[in-house]
């Protein structure tokens, strides 16, 4: 996350959690209503995601009724579940990763609470629902990539995965392997523009860094946010797709969002980057 681990040299290249729930959260206020539930993940990011859903929910008017903490590796929600029941909230936001999510989205699909309550996941990572049908992939969630995007180089881009990577188990490339690929050819890129691998003068191309929405296979221009170091891109909401294309086209993208409308105002404040003299230097 941004604003907490402000070191010279950390670059974020993925959205934060501030980001998706400014895309998804304003959506779901008009759709949904304004009494929500929060499910958080008991560890920093879960609260980190929470406290910036919370604060949006708050902004816009709304209300949180409760918050449920969730520990890591929980995989019995049953208990969770039926305070869902009786608290009957317009929607329910999820800050619950890995294992723990795959775990809430069997159950909840189990007692059908898909069908009758609005469910809000903040990000979902493509390695985490792959494969996975329209029984376990529920609510709407945000992105910032996927491979059936109708934009230039995207199907260029999928088509050299799969040569790269024949006989993967994942068969297309999603959020994941995207932010990857994408920070490590700004990396290498910075570093022909500076003409040295000197980390401080790579640091300060990457500072001023700017992505035309065309190269970034996106749909807006992205640009480094040189006080807190985080790539301010284009965000995607999206869905299970009912109408797929291809067996693994199980994304509905709903909308996108530019990125100065999800920008994270605070983490401006919180982040504090420490000096190009007390960052160390080197070079190969």
């Amino acid at each position: 996350e941004a604003g907490k681990d402000c070191h010279r040299t950390k670059f974020v290249w993925d959205g934060n959690g501030t980001n998706f729930a400014h895309a998804i959260v304003k959506n779901a206020m008009k759709v949904n209503g304004k009494n929500w539930l929060l499910m958080t993940n008991d560890y920093v990011w879960g609260h980190n995601t929470s406290k910036a859903t919370r604060a949006i929910i708050e902004a816009n008017g709304g209300k949180v009724i409760e918050e449920l903490l969730v520990p890591q590796n929980t995989r019995d929600f049953s208990a969770y579940l039926l305070k869902i029941q009786q608290l009957k909230p317009s929607a329910i936001a999820t800050a619950v990763g890995g294992d723990d999510i795959k775990a809430l989205r069997k159950q909840v699909v189990q007692l059908k609470m898909n069908k009758t309550f609005a469910w809000i996941n903040n990000q979902q990572d493509w390695p985490d629902v792959y494969g996975l049908g329209p029984e376990e992939i529920f609510g709407v969630f945000g992105t910032n990539w996927y491979y059936r995007l109708d934009l230039p180089g995207v199907k260029e881009f999928v088509a050299a995965y799969q040569k790269a990577y024949p006989g993967v188990q994942i068969k297309v490339p999603g959020n994941v392997y995207y932010n990857g690929y994408m920070a490590t050819r700004e990396l290498l890129r910075a570093v022909e523009r500076a003409g040295t691998t000197n980390n401080i003068k790579v640091i300060k191309e990457l500072e001023n860094l700017k992505v035309s929405a065309k190269d970034r296979m996106q749909h807006f221009d992205a640009y480094m946010n040189p006080t807190t170091h985080q790539m301010q891109q284009t965000i995607y909401m999206a869905t299970y797709n009912d109408t797929p294309a291809e067996k693994d086209d199980i994304f509905k993208v709903l909308a996108q969002v530019e990125p100065k409308e999800v920008e994270d105002r605070d983490s401006v404040g919180a982040c504090k980057l420490e000096s190009y003299d007390a960052t160390p230097t080197y070079e190969q």
